[in-house]
């Protein structure tokens, strides 16, 4: 059980049986998900009665949600996987941009990818791209995260649920088998990956963990290497630390809820693009090794 899209673009958990669905629940997803009363009575039905390995993947207070249901009786049946968590908007932000830009635009926003790694994955700028529907024609627009105000928001960690700056379950997470993250820097420990590589880290935190582990590794193309905790936690502050910046005022909320907002902060990015542009041509001619990209919509 981890977060997919529904029709709507509303961010939610389900459940699947198959490998062959894993699609569904791949990609990243910066919006807290909905776990309905549903979701954890099917899930406590699979463990309990049915017996059946359960996966449940989410945000660290969403897998201690998934823990206290069975008190300090946890079956071995059920493997608890958190990620590393910066803090997560809520569904009504994103929505807001949604209705803004398809409002603007006259269109209708039938996907959207947060995370689209069109430099590789060394390029920590990261850009997000939205398949829309105008007058029946289906066409995708892209750009770098900067550009778009829900994501540049979230980046600068200033429209996170209140709950998210003040975060209970930072450090160890002695209530799941499993932490889920990104290994950012790797290369710079070890000169045998390079910046562009995939890399994800995955933390032992329980002996179900470290079983499970082991049996994935067998047979798998992935190449699995230990190291120290606290090398591979260097570049991941949000497992130890809440948001840095203030909490978003009642002010800062209330301008989402007016349209000219989302529309001005593009008009904005619009005027500072020959900026971004001249900016990042030098930071080129510097020969800086994963320069910062800035691109505006691109309809195609």
């Amino acid at each position: 059980m981890v977060r997919p899209w529904t029709k709507n673009l509303k961010v939610e958990h389900r459940r699947i049986d198959y490998v062959k669905d894993i699609h569904l629940l791949q990609k990243s997803k910066h919006i807290q998900s909905y776990v309905s009363e549903k979701v954890y009575l099917q899930l406590k039905k699979d463990v309990s009665k049915n017996k059946k390995l359960v996966l449940f993947v989410g945000t660290p207070c969403q897998c201690f949600a998934v823990s206290q249901l069975f008190k300090n009786n946890k079956p071995d049946n059920l493997i608890i996987a958190d990620i590393i968590c910066h803090g997560v908007p809520s569904q009504w932000l994103f929505n807001r941009w949604k209705l803004t830009i398809e409002k603007s635009k006259d269109i209708v926003v039938e996907s959207f990818s947060f995370r689209v790694k069109k430099e590789g994955f060394g390029v920590k700028n990261f850009a997000y791209l939205y398949r829309f529907n105008k007058n029946g024609k289906y066409r995708i627009a892209e750009g770098s995260s900067i550009y778009n105000v829900f994501l540049s928001s979230f980046y600068n960690e200033t429209v996170f649920r209140q709950s998210c700056y003040s975060c209970s379950f930072r450090g160890f997470r002695s209530f799941s088998d499993l932490t889920l993250g990104d290994f950012w820097n790797l290369e710079k420990i070890d000169k045998t990956f390079s910046s562009s590589d995939s890399k994800s880290l995955l933390i032992v935190n329980s002996l179900l963990g470290r079983r499970i582990l082991n049996q994935s590794i067998n047979g798998s193309n992935c190449i699995f290497k230990d190291y120290p905790v606290d090398i591979c936690l260097k570049s991941n502050a949000a497992y130890y630390n809440n948001p840095s910046k203030q909490k978003p005022s009642f002010d800062v909320l209330a301008k989402w809820e007016k349209d000219n907002y989302v529309l001005f902060y593009d008009l904005k990015m619009k005027i500072l693009k020959p900026y971004h542009y001249v900016k990042n041509l030098i930071k080129k001619m510097l020969n800086r090794k994963t320069p910062l990209l800035f691109w505006n919509d691109i309809e195609a």
